[in-house]
């Protein structure tokens, strides 16, 4: 995260909708990590966001049955 501010992270399905907000909190600029157990999520493909100020990104998550 390049800034100082606001960061949220969500998992939305491939409609659109936000199923899961994962994180959203003040953070300082630089790197960090969470982990997050998706196990509550049913098999499929989400996109993951994170954004903050100035700063968005996204990632495909492919969730596989156990």
């Amino acid at each position: 995260v390049p800034n100082s501010g606001t960061c949220t992270i969500s998992i939305t399905n491939v409609n659109g909708q936000e199923v899961q907000q994962l994180y959203s909190e003040q953070t300082l600029p630089g790197r960090f990590t969470r982990q997050f157990d998706l196990n509550v999520q049913t098999q499929g493909v989400y996109l993951l966001f994170v954004k903050g100020q100035d700063y968005s990104a996204s990632k495909r998550l492919v969730i596989l049955p156990k």
